[in-house]
């Protein structure tokens, strides 16, 4: 294993954590891990003897996310994660359909999914984050209370609020539709 796999090994978890918890917007997220270890690989190629890799990574992590803030990595429109992360597997959601065999179901499949995202990116940012940090990243109820510093219950509350709310709202445009 190389120094950068262990070190991105080591540090991912609590770096996605920490891009979460203080990402505006939660669509940006995937950028913004993709710019912190690009940034520590380039450093660590002019420097392969840094001293604390983990302490390092920090200082990038809060830097990219300082820069997110300042609008250098805003990014107009909506963008639909096709990745995700399962007991340390990547998959592709883009695969899954491509092997289906019926390309009308896919496509409207496709078309609904995005349609569910903008409805959930448009509510406030904590709820969009907890949707993301369960349905996205599969955290339990408590991992994410505990990163957002709030009780359970009330995590569970945002979370239900907010499926209830697109649910009611993508019936009513079905009805309008049918």
């Amino acid at each position: 294993m190389s120094d950068f796999d262990k070190v991105y090994h080591d540090t991912y978890e609590n770096t996605l954590r920490y891009v979460i918890c203080h990402c505006k917007n939660i669509e940006d997220v995937n950028d913004i891990i993709q710019e912190i270890y690009f940034s520590f690989n380039e450093a660590l190629k002019k420097n392969p003897q840094i001293s604390d890799s983990e302490k390092y990574v920090m200082g990038i992590t809060k830097k990219k996310v300082n820069d997110y803030y300042r609008g250098v990595y805003r990014f107009k429109g909506l963008k639909i994660p096709l990745l995700f992360q399962k007991d340390g597997q990547t998959y592709d959601l883009s695969d899954e359909y491509a092997t289906n065999y019926n390309l009308e179901d896919t496509v409207l499949s496709l078309l609904e999914l995005k349609k569910i995202l903008k409805k959930i990116n448009k509510k406030d940012s904590l709820r969009v984050k907890i949707f993301y940090m369960y349905y996205y990243y599969e955290w339990t109820f408590k991992e994410i209370a505990q990163e957002l510093n709030m009780n359970e219950s009330t995590v569970k509350n945002k979370l239900y609020q907010t499926l209830k709310e697109v649910q009611r709202d993508y019936k009513k445009e079905d009805e309008v539709h049918v």
